[in-house]
């Protein structure tokens, strides 16, 4: 089979089984025409106790619509209960990790997403502009398939405030989140991310 194939360029596919990871997005993208309609939880922390159900008290909720325009592109809106916060957000796929006949190690997949809050946590008389409620980030989703079980992933990440609650606090922040899928069975993976 290896020489059957030494000439073909093979597509590595399924570094991930989904666009997140777990938070955070995975180099993945759907296939031209796909709608989803996501409900995402985020629940507070366990060791809060009781008093707060382990963390279910202070939980938040995210809506959102994601198309994908092309098998690379895709685009998508959506509101998440923490701030009111409504966002957008645009994912391309440039490269994909492939072996044969011209191998690329790895996939990269660029992310770029735009909030808006509006929740109205501030008096009357300081009533915000809509642009001083934006924060702005991108990143750079690096990921590679070592085996059908080991997938690794980093994403390179810039994050822009428009505005900061106090003169010492930076606008721009930079930060490196790393992933991992590593599956146990046909249907079973343990994913984590940081």
């Amino acid at each position: 089979l290896e020489n059957e194939f030494s000439d073909t360029t093979l597509i590595v596919s399924g570094t991930f089984n989904g666009t997140r990871l777990l938070n955070g997005h995975s180099v993945e993208t759907r296939k031209k025409g796909v709608l989803e309609f996501l409900i995402s939880h985020r629940f507070g922390r366990v060791n809060s106790g009781f008093d707060d159900l382990f963390g279910l008290d202070n939980s938040n909720i995210r809506f959102g619509f994601e198309y994908a325009l092309t098998d690379k592109f895709t685009m998508a809106i959506g509101r998440s209960s923490f701030e009111k916060t409504f966002d957008g957000y645009a994912k391309y796929r440039i490269l994909q990790q492939a072996t044969g006949r011209k191998p690329f190690p790895v996939s990269l997949t660029l992310f770029g997403s735009a909030t808006a809050k509006t929740i109205k946590d501030y008096l009357p008389e300081n009533k915000p502009d809509f642009s001083e409620r934006l924060t702005y980030t991108a990143q750079v989703l690096v990921a590679r398939k070592f085996s059908p079980g080991l997938s690794l992933q980093f994403a390179p990440t810039f994050i822009h405030y428009n505005s900061v609650p106090g003169p010492n606090d930076p606008h721009d922040m930079l930060a490196l989140g790393f992933g991992t899928r590593v599956k146990i069975s046909k249907r079973v993976s343990i994913n984590a991310e940081y």
